[in-house]
């Protein structure tokens, strides 16, 4: 983090984008499912782009989009919620938190929470949800802010941030400096 602020701002810029983002397709009911890095596009006017909407659900019961059958598991596995790689028909909105969670993670550290040399350590990380605290990782990172995309990362969807609005408000408050 520096000491002029300018990392911390490009983070709020490109973070409060996201936030945007993932808010309007949740406020459209559908979740996206595969937010990562790879699927952020940085634009000439320093705006941000979420692309790759190959993997939507649609939360309404009428005219779904589901396009995954149950026991289906699919996503980037380094950013995606364990509960998606058991069953990603029946995800909600907090696996989109999880990921954007991931990806600020990856962002702050310069590290992916979740690495391994094979996909089955990967998998076993991944659901034990079994990373360093940011903070220890990156030592100039606030522990408060690391103890914000803890919460995100959080094991049961129900212990973690519940909609974007919840997560965006707990970064604001941290006040990243």
């Amino acid at each position: 983090l520096d000491k002029e602020g300018r990392i911390i701002k490009l983070f709020h810029r490109i973070s409060d984008q996201l936030f945007d983002a993932v808010e309007s397709i949740h406020d459209m009911e559908i979740i996206h499912r595969d937010i990562n890095p790879h699927n952020i596009l940085f634009l000439k006017n320093k705006k941000i782009k979420l692309i790759d909407f190959g993997l939507v659900k649609e939360l309404s019961k009428e005219g779904s989009l589901i396009i995954t059958d149950s026991g289906i598991g699919l996503g980037t596995p380094t950013y995606g919620a364990p509960e998606q790689f058991i069953d990603a028909a029946h995800v909600d909105k907090t696996a989109d938190i999880f990921s954007i969670g991931t990806t600020f993670y990856h962002m702050l550290t310069g590290e992916p929470p979740f690495y391994a040399k094979n996909k089955y350590t990967l998998y076993s990380l991944i659901q034990e949800c079994n990373m360093p605290h940011p903070s220890e990782v990156n030592i100039e990172l606030p522990t408060k802010t690391g103890d914000i995309l803890m919460k995100a990362l959080r094991r049961d969807p129900k212990e973690r941030y519940q909609n974007v609005a919840e997560f965006r408000q707990a970064l604001h408050k941290a006040k990243l400096k």
